[in-house]
């Protein structure tokens, strides 16, 4: 899966020397299973740039190399693929990821070696103390068990962090109980806890000529695929009430081209990486025991797929696109709870 670490300021002024980056170069960010976190997002960088002029205001001219250094990798390494807090406090690092941490948890902080220790009991990786074998840092995955309770505490790091959330599922049925309620459980674990300047940007993406009873795309004509597409778009009224109350989610409505790619696997795709489903988002009882594998996308796999999912990109045929705003008012904690009803 996809965790969050909170990254230490001081840790990264460290990083102006090439030889203390090497450690963690390819270790986080889009293709890894790491995400690091700007706490607090508004002041973050202000306090690498503090930390790091405590500690070399003396160097002379080897300041402006180290300086250089450090420019590159907050604008390149850290860049692409990092999440954002935005405290409204302006209390000192640690203190800000402690409290944030007590909101949403990260994985662990990320702290250099003289950062004090925080409270009894929060998980914390300190450099150089840890090695990347380190259960906090490599955790072990394995197969989920495919229910709404399991499915949602894995993916539950990635929901809380990510700014956007694409859901990619050629079968999405909103008539069908098994999809609703999968989308409402993990939804509501998406938007559990946040403020509302930081709702995620939600959006499902499903295919009208990919099993749904009736021809692929070879052999429907256009007309048809937009009366397919008209129809599908009615029934997605019903998701409203499936979705936490004002959350907008974007629906997209995708063709497969005669000749082209197949809209076949099950994707979540973020701001922040990607996970591939072997199954999809609909769940199944827990007395049926069936397990689901979930994959991390690579890199290079990860922007191929965002970049299929435009509509200029060509490579699928957009038929419609649509908002809901949710209606729902469950409880994040009972979202998960729906197993009853028809499937």
């Amino acid at each position: 899966m996809i965790y969050e670490f909170a990254l230490d300021p001081s840790l990264v002024a460290e990083w102006s020397d090439r030889r203390e980056f090497q450690r963690y170069k390819g270790r986080f960010g889009i293709g890894t299973a790491r995400i690091m976190a700007r706490v607090p997002k508004k002041h973050w960088r202000r306090l690498v740039w503090e930390a790091f002029d405590a500690k070399h205001r003396d160097d002379g001219p080897d300041q402006q190399r180290r300086r250089k250094v450090l420019t590159e990798i907050l604008v390149g390494s850290l860049e692409a693929g990092m999440s954002e807090r935005s405290c409204l406090d302006h209390t000192l690092w640690p203190d800000t990821a402690e409290r944030e941490h007590a909101k949403r948890p990260f994985r662990a902080l990320l702290v250099a070696g003289g950062t004090p220790l925080g409270p009894a009991g929060l998980p914390t990786l300190r450099d150089p103390d840890f090695d990347q074998d380190d259960a906090l840092w490599s955790p072990e995955d394995g197969l989920v068990d495919r229910t709404p309770d399991a499915i949602v505490r894995a993916l539950a790091p990635l929901l809380s962090c990510a700014a956007s959330l694409r859901f990619v599922d050629p079968h999405f049925d909103p008539t069908k109980e098994r999809w609703r309620r999968s989308i409402s459980a993990l939804l509501a674990r998406a938007v559990e806890r946040r403020e509302s300047h930081a709702q995620p940007k939600v959006e499902l993406h499903t295919c009208v000529t990919r099993g749904r009873a009736g021809r692929g795309a070879a052999g429907m004509n256009k007309e048809e695929k937009k009366a397919k597409a008209a129809e599908l778009a009615a029934k997605f009224q019903g998701l409203k009430e499936w979705i936490p109350a004002g959350l907008p989610v974007s629906v997209f409505l995708w063709a497969e081209r005669e000749t082209g790619q197949e809209f076949h696997d099950r994707f979540l795709l973020t701001d922040v990486g990607g996970l591939q489903f072997g199954k999809g988002f609909d769940f199944e009882h827990e007395e049926k025991g069936r397990k689901e594998t979930v994959t991390l996308l690579a890199r290079k796999t990860y922007t191929e797929l965002m970049r299929s999912l435009e509509a200029d990109a060509g490579t699928f045929e957009l038929l419609q696109k649509f908002e809901l705003i949710g209606a729902h008012r469950i409880h994040p904690a009972d979202a998960g709870k729906r197993v009853s009803g028809r499937r």
